[in-house]
């Protein structure tokens, strides 16, 4: 089955963080992550807030890019992509070539994976800020030293294993039809658990910064728990824009399991009766405000199966608080330094031309053989 040893990882994930819950608030928030996963308190984690003062201006060159157009890199190698609700967020998984490096990345990278942050209003949701900035959305490719390491996991264990590509996610007028595959598949994971295989892959890159050759650099730390400080970070200065309707799709995504249903919300789920309370309360203000952007979840009842009832809730603010730097510095890649233009027409590319197998065998070996000499 596709993804089969994927599925079985995020299987053991579940229960795992059953057993060692995290959330976005409350007594399972980011305060408390340290309190079963240690990392979360170390000396470089992540996110930041990027001060755009303070960061060290050098031109580390033009991220090389492979398979992120969406063409296959070889016709004997399918791609294949999924999506899941994992209660955290909304996760695209990667089965195919998608490279990167260049860009003053130390190897190469594979991506496996890429998974969304956003907030309830357009004034919050983006883990990493800019110049105090908090965009209403940020969205992460995630990759692996392909040339070190046989694995994502294995990765995270080593210093610079894993390199995560940021871009911030704005709101503007018209709908960004590169989005269109990741709002209908989010269409098929509502509920936490839930799997949907797409039935074609599409292309990456329309949904990240179309200026791939301005970005910020630093070391740092995975967002989540267990926090492990593995990843080189790039985050892009210029955000990608989707629509107010498409950024709603994210906002309606659900806490909930398909099965999760309680027999007498009185006595058996207080804390949610609790928050429904809470959010009516805050929707009869929204009512009142004028700034038509805000989201408010709305409560709703859902009548399940047997006279079973399921409070529904939304998966919102699902992004950590920006951390100390903690001496760590911050560079600031900009190629027009040197005069070339900012436009990602400068970064390499595959641009949809068929690479044989052997053309992709001499990219690794050349890596490789350029991190080990």
């Amino acid at each position: 089955m596709m993804f089969s040893l994927t599925l079985v990882s995020f299987l053991v994930l579940q229960a795992y963080a059953r057993e060692h819950a995290w959330s976005y608030k409350g007594n399972t928030g980011p305060e408390h992550w340290s309190m079963n996963y240690k990392h979360c308190a170390g000396e470089r984690q992540s996110p930041i807030n990027i001060d755009t003062t303070k960061v060290i201006k050098k031109d580390l060159g033009p991220l090389t890019w492979i398979g992120m157009k969406g063409k296959l890199i070889d016709e004997s190698r399918p791609s294949a992509m999924q999506i899941l609700n994992n209660g955290h967020t909304v996760q695209v998984n990667l089965k195919g070539d998608y490279y990167a490096s260049g860009g003053g990345l130390p190897s190469g990278y594979k991506a496996t994976q890429l998974h969304f942050h956003w907030g309830e209003d357009k004034k919050r949701g983006s883990e990493h800020q800019l110049n105090g900035k908090q965009y209403p959305g940020e969205v992460h490719l995630v990759a692996y030293d392909f040339i070190r390491f046989n694995s994502l996991e294995e990765a995270l264990q080593n210093p610079t294993g894993v390199a995560v590509f940021a871009t911030f996610i704005d709101i503007g007028k018209k709908n960004n039809d590169g989005y269109n595959a990741i709002i209908d598949g989010m269409d098929e994971v509502e509920f936490n658990g839930e799997v949907y295989d797409y039935q074609k892959t599409f292309p990456i890159h329309p949904l990240m910064s179309n200026k791939r050759n301005v970005f910020y650099r630093y070391e740092g730390s995975l967002t989540t728990p267990p926090c492990y400080e593995s990843v080189l970070w790039t985050v892009f200065k210029e955000p990608v824009r989707i629509s107010q309707r498409q950024m709603q799709f994210f906002r309606e995504m659900l806490l909930n399991r398909p099965d999760e249903y309680i027999t007498d919300p009185s006595q058996n789920d207080t804390l949610l009766l609790e928050e429904l309370e809470k959010m009516n309360e805050t929707i009869q203000v929204e009512k009142r405000s004028a700034d038509n952007d805000t989201y408010v979840p709305e409560p709703e009842v859902d009548d399940g199966e047997d006279g079973k009832e399921m409070i529904l809730r939304q998966l919102i603010n699902n992004f950590r608080p920006v951390q100390k730097l903690n001496g760590r510095s911050v560079t600031a890649s900009e190629p027009s330094a040197m005069g070339l233009s900012t436009s990602d027409e400068t970064s390499s590319e595959d641009s949809g031309t068929y690479l044989a197998p052997s053309m992709v065998i001499s990219f690794m070996m050349l890596l490789s053989s350029i991190i080990l000499s």
